[in-house]
């Protein structure tokens, strides 16, 4: 039989309770370091008030600059009027919209051959997350390049700029390619359109690819 442990209630009831004792130490613990509190606290409530107003404005000015945006895109007929909106909406701090001002903005310049500025606005717009867009001011900017005779700066921003989804990562790899064949680096040229012919069947320039391989 296993043995009878025996209790002694009077020893029992002197040992202390394991909550109340660890409640009377955060107890002493913030009698301690009173003062160290009644400086810290304030200034955390400073900084988390700091911190909501940060987001609210972000949030706020970002809304706003869409809007902006949205407003010139569809309703601005006089260029310069257009485009002084752009600069300003460009200009705007912590916002996405600055970037699809520039990718406009660039559209502006490049029709009125005005290519240093539209390569500038392109640079901005070539860090936007839209591959649509990134992959339009990349092919736009690469074209300007190759128009210029910088043949392997072009390449240098498609292969640093390339995008993941279809359609936009053939129509890359189709300019890359044309390039190179400007280069005479023909095998190279060939071996992206054997790629786009196999891995893009549907695309629009399909037949074209298919003739440079013949």
């Amino acid at each position: 039989m296993p043995k009878k442990i025996k209790v002694n209630k009077k020893q029992a009831l002197k040992q202390p309770d394991e909550f109340i004792s660890f409640g009377s130490k955060i107890f002493q613990f913030l009698k301690t370091y009173q003062k160290q509190f009644l400086i810290i606290l304030p200034i955390i409530a400073i900084l988390l008030i700091i911190l909501s107003l940060s987001s609210y404005y972000i949030k706020h000015n970002n809304e706003l600059a869409f809007s902006m945006l949205s407003k010139t895109l569809d309703n601005e007929k006089d260029m310069n009027k257009k485009k002084a909106a752009l600069i300003n909406i460009r200009d705007k701090k912590f916002t996405d919209a600055s970037k699809y001002a520039s990718f406009y903005l660039a559209q502006i310049y490049y029709s009125q051959n005005d290519k240093s500025n539209a390569k500038k606005e392109l640079e901005n717009a070539m860090s936007l997350k839209n591959d649509f867009f990134r992959s339009s001011a990349t092919n736009l900017y690469a074209h300007i390049l190759v128009s210029e005779n910088k043949l392997n700066e072009a390449i240098s921003i498609i292969d640093k700029n390339s995008v993941t989804t279809s359609p936009f990562k053939e129509e890359l790899l189709f300019k890359k390619a044309q390039i190179l064949e400007q280069l005479n680096k023909k095998d190279e040229a060939k071996k992206i359109y054997e790629q786009i012919s196999k891995d893009y069947p549907d695309f629009y320039l399909i037949k074209v690819v298919q003739a440079k391989l013949k």
